[in-house]
């Protein structure tokens, strides 16, 4: 084996690597993002008025006019 050969195989090793690398941090970023959409959901959804608190509020006003 040339000296040459031996550096296409390295060179092919890393380029492997960095290709799982790209794939493991797209996936990592993705996981990160669908957390960040599935928390500020809920966050909406825990801030939104209900029907019931929007029901009692309208009760109220009836009774102070």
């Amino acid at each position: 084996m040339g000296l040459n050969t031996i550096q296409n195989l390295i060179d092919a090793e890393l380029k492997e690597k960095q290709k799982n690398m790209s794939t493991f941090s797209i996936i990592v970023i993705i996981v990160i993002i669908l957390h960040l959409v599935v928390g500020f959901g809920w966050l909406i959804y825990k801030l939104s008025p209900r029907k019931e608190n929007m029901d009692q509020k309208s009760k109220e006003k009836d009774k102070f006019l």
